[in-house]
């Protein structure tokens, strides 16, 4: 108790190499003062995921004492140091033509088919899309 700490993170690849955006690697660490013996302390990670979807990430965590590492934690296959980041991609048709382009009727059906990829094995999800007028902006309503 009392002394400096540094609890530092990697992020990593499911086949265990470090995760690079913009050739960097991603990486976090919090400095703190211990109080007592056993305790946590939260390390945040900051960056753009935007290009890594479809992804499975693992942290590996160090904990310094003067800038040697006294102890570590490097499992790559630790689920509670896991997260998936999914990726999406959709098309959407009208279901009489098949096609992108629909007819101004009263009554159509649009289907938006979601491709998805780096989801978590056996968890339920639930897909929610919301159709939006593309001059405005603003989010379509339907009068039903």
């Amino acid at each position: 108790p009392g002394k400096t700490y540094v609890m530092k993170g990697v992020l990593m690849t499911s086949a265990g190499n470090a995760m690079m955006v913009n050739g960097k690697t991603i990486t976090a660490s919090t400095e703190f003062v211990s109080t007592t013996p056993d305790g946590t302390v939260d390390v945040a990670f900051n960056f753009d995921a935007s290009e890594i979807g479809g992804r499975k990430l693992v942290v590996y965590e160090y904990l310094e004492l003067d800038g040697n590492t006294v102890a570590s934690h490097t499992d790559i296959s630790d689920t509670d140091q896991t997260v998936y980041v999914p990726k999406l991609r959709t098309t959407i048709f009208d279901s009489e033509n098949g096609s992108h382009n629909s007819a101004a009727d009263e009554d159509i059906t649009l289907i938006d088919t979601v491709r998805y990829n780096g989801v978590e094995i056996g968890r339920r999800y639930t897909v929610v899309g919301t159709l939006v007028d593309n001059e405005t902006g603003n989010a379509l309503l339907d009068d039903a």
